[in-house]
């Protein structure tokens, strides 16, 4: 390990931190111009000044989406940083000023001094008023500040942001917000503390208040370009999609290629049902940021809406090109694949969500639902059990699996699924009415024609339960009634075939041959034309 009491020069060295314990080699010493002696002269005259401070030095900042490193900062001994120095070679300005005052700006630092001598006293110094907005103070002030009462002045309000940060990456939202709230009654126009403290309370779904705060942070930084985004987000959450659009279109005047600010529009837009302008702004946001992988997810969504299916299995194939166990891309591209009737390969994707996400309870009908299609009854039947063993009292589990039972001929079993979706929806009505056609084939035609009423009463327009109803009352020879049924059947449906031909047999078996005959005639027409 490197002996730190050697002298030592980055000059000479390129494997060592820039300035680990500041001392010169005698070349260098004597060359004048270089900075590095201006820096040796400041960490000692600081760590004489302050020497419960630590000195560290080539602090990173984050500096928009680069990184850039101040020469030095100094923390006092809670790890709060109280200034930071920038420092440049004897005589030499250059840049130097603005430099620090850009380090300052991007990390709320209280105080700023810039030295290009070796002597104290020719050094400037500077307070950070907010807002790109300085002061400059004399060396007196300067120390009045770092020393006098510095964590009630300057080191607090920023050691509270910080210790919100923290509370906020733990979970501990309301912890967080207490220690923003702190931050901003001891710096008023504190924008950084307002929107921290803005992102906790939409954590906690106080979408409101988040919004107040987020304002707040416009009106001290109007170009704060993240606060136009976080409170169009906000708004969405609240169902105000239009002055979330108002928002981001800010957000985007201010930074045209934000990728997030179009994805944030696109999502407010697909929510106002414009699916073809939210497509617009996914398509930009994937132009600037091509890897998005949930703008190529929902604008996938967007799509199926519009009925482009064939485009919709694109995105999703991007989306999982670009992230393997992206489940929901897998789940929705099934069911694009399943309105195509391409039951097969959504079944494919439904295994693939299970085999991710095991517990996936809508993926179990789903795939139930395309067996069904194909005519796997009792594969169908395995996949509902499975819905409603992880949530005992889902009813469309009971109904589906009523159906596949029914079509399997389990018809006990059948109407026992149709019972309890009964009993956890009283007002289930295609649940009685399929519970009604199980009960013909079993030839309880009164118990069937009672389901019937009961979707009927539920349900007035529901044409094929009119029609199945006839159909019972004929088995019971109950002809008037049934062809009373048949009537409302077709005036509900005009084009109904079977409620004519149903009709027409019940007329017959009245003895109405020629009644009969036009309406198997007239059963015959709507059945070509359909």
């Amino acid at each position: 390990m490197r002996d730190l009491n050697a002298v030592f020069c980055h000059q000479h060295s390129h494997s060592q931190p820039r300035y680990p314990h500041f001392t010169l080699c005698p070349y260098c010493r004597e060359e004048t111009p270089h900075e590095a002696i201006v820096v040796e002269a400041v960490v000692n005259y600081f760590s004489l000044k302050l020497p419960n401070f630590f000195i560290e030095t080539e602090l990173e900042i984050q500096m928009g989406t680069a990184k850039r490193r101040a020469d030095i900062a100094l923390v006092d001994g809670k790890h709060n940083c109280a200034a930071i120095v920038e420092c440049k070679r004897v005589g030499v300005r250059e840049d130097g000023i603005d430099q620090l005052k850009s380090y300052l700006c991007a990390t709320d630092m209280p105080l700023g001094a810039f030295a290009n001598s070796l002597e104290p006293d020719n050094w400037e110094f500077f307070e950070n008023l907010g807002r790109n907005r300085f002061k400059d103070l004399t060396s007196d002030l300067f120390w009045k500040n770092i020393q006098g009462t510095p964590e009630e002045k300057s080191l607090q309000p920023f050691a509270y942001n910080d210790r919100g940060i923290a509370k906020y990456n733990l979970g501990e939202h309301a912890a967080a917000i207490q220690n923003y709230d702190k931050a901003i009654q001891l710096k008023p126009d504190y924008d950084i503390a307002y929107y921290n403290r803005g992102l906790a309370r939409e954590a906690l779904k106080q979408h409101a208040a988040a919004i107040q705060d987020y304002d707040k942070v416009i009106q001290i930084k109007p170009d704060y370009v993240n606060a136009y985004i976080s409170r169009g987000i906000a708004k969405r959450n609240l169902g105000e999609h239009v002055a979330a659009i108002a928002d981001y279109d800010k957000a985007i005047q201010l930074k045209s290629d934000y990728a997030i600010a179009y994805y944030n529009r696109g999502l407010a837009k697909y929510n106002l049902g414009q699916y073809t302008t939210a497509m617009q702004d996914y398509d930009k946001a994937i132009q600037l940021k091509p890897d998005y992988t949930n703008a190529y997810y929902n604008r996938g969504l967007a799509k199926r809406n519009a009925n482009l299916y064939t485009a919709a299995i694109d995105d999703y194939d991007k989306v999982i090109q670009l992230k393997p166990d992206y489940t929901n891309a897998y789940y929705n591209r099934g069911n694009v694949k399943y309105n195509l009737g391409q039951y097969t390969a959504a079944i494919d994707d439904y295994d693939k969500v299970i085999q991710l996400k095991p517990d996936h309870i809508n993926t179990y009908i789903d795939r139930g639902n395309a067996k069904y299609n194909l005519g796997q009854y009792t594969a169908a039947i395995q996949d509902y059990d499975k819905a409603i063993q992880l949530k005992p009292n889902y009813v469309i589990a009971y109904y589906n699996r009523g159906n596949a039972k029914h079509n399997a001929n389990l018809n006990d079993a059948a109407i026992a699924d149709y019972d309890k979706a009964i009993q956890l929806k009283s007002d289930y009505v295609d649940a009685y009415y399929n519970r009604g056609k199980v009960k013909v084939k079993q030839r309880h035609f009164d118990a069937a024609v009672t389901d019937y009423d009961t979707a009927i009463q539920f349900k007035p327009d529901y044409a094929e339960a009119y029609y199945h109803r006839g159909e019972a009352k004929v088995k019971l020879r109950q002809y008037t009634a049934a062809i009373a049924d048949y009537n409302t059947a077709i005036r509900l449906r005009r084009d109904y075939a079977e409620a004519y031909e149903g009709r027409g047999l019940a007329k017959q078996l009245m003895g109405k041959h020629f009644a009969a005959i036009v309406d198997f005639y007239r059963g015959h027409r709507a059945d070509k034309k359909r």
